[in-house]
């Protein structure tokens, strides 16, 4: 609860504290229970909106925070997909380290979308909206 910025139990908040702790990036972004989460997440969006990646950026960012992405946040995640996907294209064994071993051809494109949720999830503002 220290690690979240969150208050202790014998107080009562109606929402948590923003916190600028690198340990809550650290938790929520190595968590192996919130990278499952952002993987499952990215296949269902890729199922339903296939190689759209504005679509799934877009609604990704919608279900975690509660509202549409602005032009330069959608450009910002579009990015970092597109970064993502290429490493993970360029070296199959991390793709098979984050999202375990599968014969998918869209296994890069999963993984990159992953680490793209995986990311959104780790706004505060998504935090807030859990």
């Amino acid at each position: 609860m220290m690690t979240m910025n969150a208050s202790k139990r014998e107080v009562c908040r109606l929402g948590r504290d923003v916190t600028s702790s690198p340990l809550q990036a650290l938790v929520l972004l190595n968590g192996p229970q919130f990278t499952e989460a952002a993987r499952a997440l990215a296949e269902r969006l890729m199922n339903k909106h296939g190689k759209n990646i504005d679509a799934i950026t877009t609604e990704s960012f919608r279900l975690l925070t509660s509202r549409q992405p602005t032009a330069r946040e959608s450009k910002i995640l579009h990015q970092l997909y597109e970064e993502q996907h290429a490493g993970f294209k360029a070296d199959p064994k991390l793709t098979t380290e984050l999202i375990g071993e599968t014969k998918s051809q869209i296994a890069a494109r999963v993984a990159a979308a992953t680490i793209l949720i995986n990311s959104i999830m780790n706004l505060d503002e998504s935090l807030k909206h859990q």
